[in-house]
C-alpha cells in the first residue's frame, strides 16, 4: 500500500527560498584566501567564485615563480567550467519538486 502525502504550502514556500538562496549563492564568492607577507603588509587575497578565481592572483603568480609552484589560473581548476550548471540544476530541480510534488 502506497502512502503520499502533498507538501503544504510552508513546505513549498520553505523549499523554494532554499532553491533561490543557493541560485544567489552561485553569484557571489565560496572561499578567500588571505595571504600576508613583509614585502605586502596589506595582505594578498584570491577569491574563489563558482565559476572564476579573483584577486591578485597575477601578483601571487610571480611570487610562486620564484619558488617554483605552478601557474594558479582559472584553466588550472576544471571545476569552475561546470560547477554553475550544476549548481542551476540543482535550484531547477529543487524548485521543480516543491512545485509539482504530488
Amino acid at each position: 500500500m502506497k502512502t503520499s502525502k502533498k507538501l503544504s504550502i510552508i513546505s513549498r514556500v520553505l523549499i523554494i527560498a532554499g532553491a533561490v538562496l543557493l541560485g544567489i549563492s552561485s553569484l557571489l564568492p565560496w572561499w578567500g584566501l588571505d595571504l600576508e607577507a613583509p614585502q605586502y603588509p596589506e595582505g594578498l587575497a584570491i577569491i574563489v567564485h563558482p565559476s572564476k578565481l579573483s584577486g591578485e592572483i597575477d601578483i601571487l603568480n610571480n611570487l610562486n615563480h620564484y619558488i617554483g609552484m605552478e601557474e594558479i589560473s582559472e584553466e588550472g581548476f576544471p571545476e569552475l567550467q561546470y560547477i554553475p550548471f550544476i549548481i542551476w540544476g540543482i535550484v531547477v530541480l529543487t524548485a521543480l519538486t516543491a512545485i509539482f510534488w504530488i
